[in-house]
């Protein structure tokens, strides 16, 4: 048994070296790709090698060159302070003075509040929007069983009974919003937190659902797996003193703004780039041309010429000069990059709603800012905790067991750091390879997102067509509609296929918009490609009394105000933005109504909710009271959109000017267009109820974290037990509300809920409590919520109308309360019935 053992260890220890071996040898090969691919990058640089040359360098080589020239400056910095640096602590060593440094407690506390503040808005986003977009009776439905990449979050619901289907999709999103807000509360410091966020925001990403590929998501997962390793194994201190703030990982979040910003700047001087860069002249149609204004954008559109091309400049310093600044050692040249990106990030944020791109853009340059330069703006209790851990976590443990305790976490902590980052060094290659290329853009180049590359906007569009959407009530007469019959698909194969087997326009449906053969495509089947001129013609609607249908950001309604939502995003305006607006810069070509807008259309003709939820208009004004009249018909047609002039906001208040593109309309009609699939049919204020039980549960898990730790402000709310039990009947009280509303909508989850019930307390008090069961949610809402009130006050030990735990609890339980009663009655099923075999 001896020599077996020693057999199996000398095996395991063998493999062990190879795989080290392998490692290193794939490290050290990827550095060289980074050195030679450096030399690569200068001889391709527009370097003049003559002062007679200079002159014939155009604006793009010399906007190109100013990387090259910051990246030298900051080298030669680098050199110097190798020189300079240790003379510097000699004369202060003489001077009896200790050697300058920099802590970066409150720095890790900013990064780590910011990182939840983002994960809050990218769960908010897929916890609302989800199950109507990519659910399984969604827009574009996606096919996990498909699914080739990791989706581990869903993966561990499986082992656990929960098959993935909306319910799933929903838990995993609201769960994600909870942790977020316990994380933005700084409840509990650990790497469990941000690491559960990151497995379960990567599990929905990697969905594959075109709506979450996009740079936003890929970045919030690179900057949420370095934060991961920001935090301790655990601890209730938010300045633990055995975990000093590891320097790598503050290093390799600078190198991510590096490569961020870097990217954003080189994209705009790449071969598909727009000329107007050159011309600074891109912010004369930019304003009204992206892809979701804000109410500011109409004042900065009408600012003069030059203003405009003093904006350009300053974009092309902000992202070419700027970004090298972040990798300078010096701490004013740090702290200047890090108030200059910030405001440049925020000026946009100002202009335009692009989701949470420019605050995730700000995450990674907060660490550039040190304890000395937070202390200014953050409470004075965190500068005092900062302090003292800085002091404490210099200290060693008296203890020899404390010693060895110390020494190992301290090895094992290096470890983990340097193994983050040799991978993340390694992965680097690929994004500098594309950074430096002819036309940098965005990608990813594994399955969990860990380094990208960033290249954003090099395209600006100069006009801004706009699919519009209008609906009626009203009777259609047969009449009024006139059949296109000349328009049709080619039959049988249009395309050969790689494997050369023949390609029908069913098969191509999903490459109608194919960059390289999406015109051939939509010329030979422009029925199944959702050309405008496939559809009817309405003769005579001037006769039918049309209502906007207008999307939730987009501009519809000449007087409607463009909206502020960022960082909160709206998916289906964006797709909607970039297959008509940024497709149709010049509309004078065939205009096609894509795929999911013609899904979404018929889906709302059916009454589905989760449809009309994504929209602008008032959910009961398009589908009626109680969702029993859906619209009759919906009209699309395009038209070119710009802001109006001043005189008609201020005295006509029309925030846009827009003119018809003289086209067929298209007509979608519910007797031929209506969906016949699954319907959705579920309560309007049921996302509301998960929201503020969400809050309710993460409000639940900060109170007992305060009632159990003793914090300072709360010790005079009693002994310990009491407060404990508080908290302990707040968070059950949550947790049953939310769980209840969610499964509340699934009628197969109710089934095993039910049986569940039956297996407790028998078949007959299950049917009589479901028999006594009221229509309305506000009587079950109003009877546990009484629960809660009767256990606060049994277990306060001083009247509660003066208890600074209680009320935040006691009004989210008021405002749940008041929201079932406004509730329509009952929650229907998931589907209509009557469509649920079809």
């Amino acid at each position: 048994r001896g020599s077996c053992a020693e057999h199996t260890g000398e095996a395991m220890a063998k493999r062990l070296a190879d795989a080290a071996l392998t490692a290193t040898v794939h490290f050290l090969r990827d550095v060289g790709d980074l050195f030679e691919l450096s030399s690569v990058a200068l001889k391709r640089s527009p370097v003049p090698d003559s002062l007679a040359k200079v002159e014939l360098l155009s604006r793009r080589d010399c906007l190109r060159l100013v990387p090259l020239a910051t990246c030298l400056a900051v080298l030669l910095v680098w050199v110097l302070r190798a020189f300079v640096q240790p003379v510097r602590w000699r004369v202060r060593k003489h001077q009896g003075k200790p050697p300058p440094s920099e802590s970066y407690w409150l720095t890790r506390m900013v990064l780590l509040k910011g990182l939840g503040v983002i994960y809050l808005a990218a769960f908010l986003t897929s916890a609302f929007q989800n199950r109507p977009l990519f659910g399984s009776s969604g827009l574009m439905p996606v096919a996990f069983d498909q699914r080739t990449r990791p989706t581990p979050a869903f993966t561990v619901l499986e082992m656990v009974g929960l098959p993935f289907d909306d319910l799933a999709l929903e838990l995993v999103a609201w769960s994600g919003v909870t942790l977020s807000m316990v994380l933005v509360c700084g409840t509990i410091n650990t790497f469990v937190l941000p690491f559960l966020l990151w497995v379960m925001y990567l599990s929905i990403v990697n969905l594959g659902a075109v709506v979450i590929n996009y740079g936003w998501e890929w970045l919030t997962l690179e900057a949420g797996f370095l934060c991961i390793f920001l935090c301790p194994i655990v601890s209730l201190s938010a300045f633990p003193r055995h975990t000093p703030p590891p320097m790598a990982v503050i290093w390799l979040l600078r190198w991510l703004a590096f490569r961020l910003l870097l990217g954003a700047g080189m994209s705009k001087l790449g071969s598909r780039s727009s000329a107007c860069w050159l011309e600074l002249s891109c912010t004369d149609t930019h304003y009204f041309t992206q892809p979701m204004p804000n109410p500011l954008a109409w004042f900065m559109h009408h600012l003069p010429p030059w203003f405009h091309a003093a904006e350009v400049a300053l974009t092309f310093f902000e992202q070419l000069c700027l970004p090298v600044l972040v990798l300078v050692p010096h701490r004013p040249v740090r702290l200047f990059a890090c108030a200059a990106e910030v405001f440049f990030q925020l000026a946009i944020v100002g202009t335009g709603n692009y989701a949470w791109i420019n605050w995730i853009g700000v995450l990674p340059c907060l660490a550039l800012l040190d304890d000395r330069t937070l202390s200014w703006v953050v409470p004075g209790r965190w500068v005092t905790e900062a302090a003292q851990a800085s002091k404490e976590s210099l200290m060693r443990p008296r203890t020899s067991v404390g010693r060895v305790v110390s020494a190992t976490h301290s090895m094992f902590r290096a470890a983990c750091l340097l193994a983050l980052t040799a991978t993340i060094v390694t992965k680097s290659a690929a994004p500098l390879k594309e950074l430096f290329g002819p036309s940098p853009w965005l990608h990813y180049y594994d399955n969990y997102f860990l380094v990208n590359s960033q290249g954003v906007f090099g395209f600006i569009n100069q006009r801004r067509t706009t699919l519009v959407l209008e609906y009626t009530h009203d009777a259609i007469p047969a009449a009024l509609l006139v059949p296109n019959a000349a328009c049709s698909d080619t039959v049988g194969s249009v395309a050969q296929g790689t494997n050369g087997n023949g390609l029908t326009c069913a098969d191509l449906g999903a490459f109608c918009d194919h960059p390289q053969h999406g015109v051939a495509i939509r010329q030979a089947c422009p029925k199944t490609c959702g050309l405008a001129e496939c559809f009817p013609q309405l003769n005579g609607s001037e006769t039918l009394t049309w209502e906007p249908l207008d999307f939730a950001n987009l501009p519809g309604s000449p007087t409607r105000a463009p909206r502020i939502n960022s960082p909160y995003h709206y998916r289906l305006d964006w797709e909607v933005w970039i297959h008509t607006t940024a497709r149709y810069d010049d509309p004078s070509g065939p205009l096609a109504v894509p795929a999911f807008v013609r899904t979404l259309i018929a889906k709302l003709l059916a009454g589905d909710t989760d449809a009309a939820g994504l929209m602008g208009s008032p959910v009961a004004a398009v589908l009626g009271r109680e969702f029993g009249t859906p619209p009759t018909a919906i009209k699309a047609q395009y038209f070119t959109y710009t802001f109006s002039n001043a005189s008609e906001l201020l005295f006509k208040g029309r925030w846009w000017e827009r003119e018809v593109i003289n086209r067929s309309t298209i007509v979608f009609t519910a007797k031929s267009d209506a969906w016949t699939g699954n319907v959705v049919r579920s309560p309007l204020r049921r996302p509301w109820l998960l929201f503020f039980s969400a809050v309710g549960v993460a409000l639940a898990i900060f109170f007992l974290r305060l009632s159990a730790g003793g914090v300072s402000g709360f010790g005079a709310l009693g002994p310990i037990v009491p407060r404990v039990s508080v908290s302990m009947a707040s968070l059950v009280y949550f947790c049953f509300v939310f769980g209840m509303v969610l499964v509340a909508d699934y009628p197969k989850h109710v089934g095993r809920v039910r049986r569940q019930l039956t297996r407790l307390v028998g078949r007959s008090a299950v049917t009589s409590m479901e028999a006594q069961l009221p229509a309305k949610w506000s009587v079950l809402a109003l009877a546990t919520g009484l629960l809660l009130p009767v256990a606060i006050a049994a277990g306060s030990p001083r009247p509660i109308l003066f208890s600074r735990l209680h009320w935040p609890i006691l009004a989210l339980v008021a405002l749940l309360v008041a929201i079932s009663a406004a509730s329509p009655p009952a929650f229907a099923n998931h589907s209509t019935p009557a469509l649920t075999a079809t």
